[in-house]
Parts: C-alpha cells; structure tokens; sequence
C-alpha cells in the first residue's frame, strides 16, 4: 500500500511582506518527509506563486518533484521550500499584502515511487532571482547515463530564452544552437536561444553538470521549471 505524507515543521516556517513589485511577499518553509524516490507535489491554496526555490530537488513537472538515492536528501531529507508570491496592488497604488499567500497555504504531497523516478530532470539549483547580473550557474541534471544526448532548452521565469554564455561541462561534448562551436571573441561557448545539446560522456558520475554565466542582457536568473531537458 502506498503512504501519502504532507508534513511540515511550522516552527521553521515565516512570512514577510512585500517591498516592491520586483520584491513582493514570501514565505519560506521546511518540509519534514523525504522526496528521495517519491513523486511529490506542491500546491499553493489558490494563491499564484511568483518564484519557487527547492534547493537540491530535482524538478519532474510545473511544482512537482522528486529526489535520489546517494544525493544529499538521504542525509536531510527535508525540503527547504522558499516561494516569492505574485502581489497585487490596493487602489492606493501600494502593495496589498492581502493578496499574498502564507505558509498556511503550501502543501507538498509526496507518494512513494518505489525506485528512482524514471527521466532526466534539472536540479533546482537557481536559488534566488535576486542575483547579480553575470552571475554563473551550474546547471545539474539527475537520471543521464554515458551515450545519452540531452536536449537542453534553458529558459527564465517568464518562459524567455535565457542568454547563457562560457558554457562548459565536465560530462561530455556540448553542441549550442545546432552548431558544433558558437564562439565569442574570446573562444567561449554562448547561445542566445538556450538551445544546447550535450552528449553525456564516460567520464559523468551520477550528475551531469553544465556550468554557465547568465549574459548580461539576459534580465533573470534561469528557472528550472519553464526550461526543459530530455533524452
């Protein structure tokens, strides 16, 4: 029989209110249970979530996830969840913080797998959208073996292509836009589209990493819920 848990430590949870448009609400949050080889779901009580963060998760849908066996979450494994909420303005023109949601408002539902969640997936590895702009990232995907050529479509928050520049991997060979070497001035990797394509090599343990430099026209940081990775 298959358990379904929705836990959380509410002495680790808090609320603040929103400083500005591009700074609203959030609410931030510890998940007791474990994702490790379970599918688990976020809700959000009706209320619309501007930014997600799981660190260390590896995300399977729009606000669904899952974990691994070896990874860290079999030590801890919790989940940190941080959510930013979109907030409405009052007819003052301010910021109305009843329009955010709460901690109250957050459930995770994690139902059993049995075994690792069969796929490639990213790894929530952003943070926070309130990076310097030029920051790097390495993007980690979970569930590649050698051989396999991963199509990569990095996006940001609002489905955008995000402009990834001094691309690099210790997993394999990259391909970006279709074209073998796409080059700046100075010899590095770059793709405007966030189209990449990396065949996975000998040399990739159990996570393939990509290692990137948010461009500087780029405007957000890169989400790994509307960016898309496949096998």
């Amino acid at each position: 029989m298959k358990l379904i848990g929705s836990f959380v430590a509410a002495a680790l949870a808090a609320d603040w209110p929103g400083q500005s448009e591009t700074d609203p609400c959030g609410s931030t949050l510890k998940y007791e249970g474990s994702s490790v080889n379970s599918t688990c779901v976020m809700d959000f009580g009706g209320f619309a979530p501007w930014r997600v963060f799981l660190g260390g998760q590896y995300i399977t849908g729009m606000y669904s996830f899952t974990n691994y066996d070896g990874q860290e979450a079999e030590v801890d494994p919790s989940v940190d969840v941080l959510v930013f909420w979109e907030e409405a303005l009052g007819a003052d023109g301010e910021l109305d913080n009843s329009t955010c949601g709460t901690t109250a408002d957050i459930t995770v539902t994690c139902t059993p797998y049995g075994a690792a969640v069969p796929g490639v997936y990213f790894q929530e590895t952003a943070n926070d959208y309130r990076m310097a702009k030029g920051s790097n990232y390495n993007v980690q995907i979970g569930g590649a073996v050698a051989g396999d050529v991963l199509a990569i479509a990095l996006k940001d928050a609002y489905g955008n292509a995000f402009g990834a520049q001094n691309l690099s991997t210790n997993s394999g060979e990259i391909t970006v836009d279709g074209i073998n070497v796409v080059e700046d001035a100075w010899g590095n990797l770059y793709t405007d589209t966030g189209m990449i394509s990396l065949t996975v090599g000998d040399q990739a343990a159990d996570i393939v990493n990509l290692f990137t430099t948010q461009q500087p026209g780029a405007n957000w940081e890169p989400s790994f819920w509307h960016s898309s990775v496949s096998n």
